[in-house]
């Protein structure tokens, strides 16, 4: 057996804000080890945010920022995006503006990069540092005629758990190994 090396490869154009990772809810919550009583929490804020029409409300509304905050303050969602037993070792970013391909090492250079202070985006979704933001997936109008499954079931494709990347951010400020 020769060893493999699995690389994940991201473009962007204009906006850079590409999808790292999207799970459903209930893994998303194992994943990352969340209690029972966290993801009760959290699944009663984006049902909440489904069933009142998804941009009408914020997902993590003022009074709930301080105790998200403090649930996410030892979980690291880019990192359970990025490392699992199928992970990619290798980030390659490419810019289809500048025509070129930037390479990351995923252990040693992007994931202490995910991390960081935690805050909330005017849409009250939930950001770890500069480059990752966990959000209510959202449906169109389309996908809820293919489940059986209401809004108000965590189990819906549209209460999937998005974690989001600011890729051309990420792209222009952090240190590469190798562009070509």
């Amino acid at each position: 057996d020769k060893p493999s090396i699995k690389i994940s490869v991201k473009s962007f154009g204009d906006w850079g804000f590409n999808t790292l990772s999207r799970k459903k809810f209930n893994r998303f919550c194992t994943d990352n080890f969340l209690t029972k009583e966290q993801e009760k929490l959290l699944s009663e804020l984006f049902i909440s945010k489904a069933l009142a029409g998804g941009g009408k409300i914020k997902l993590v509304p003022k009074p709930y920022e301080e105790q998200i905050a403090s649930l996410f303050s030892q979980v690291s969602p880019g990192k359970s995006a990025l490392c699992n037993p199928d992970y990619p070792h290798i980030l390659v970013i490419y810019s289809r503006k500048d025509g070129e391909y930037r390479f990351y090492n995923i252990e040693s250079q992007v994931i202490r990069l995910l991390q960081g202070t935690i805050h909330f985006s005017s849409k009250g979704n939930i950001c770890f540092g500069d480059y990752v933001v966990l959000q209510r997936k959202g449906a169109a109008k389309f996908e809820s005629t293919k489940t059986k499954c209401g809004l108000e079931c965590i189990n819906h494709p549209a209460n999937d758990v998005q974690i989001k990347f600011f890729i051309k951010k990420f792209y222009n400020e952090a240190p590469q190994f190798l562009t070509i």
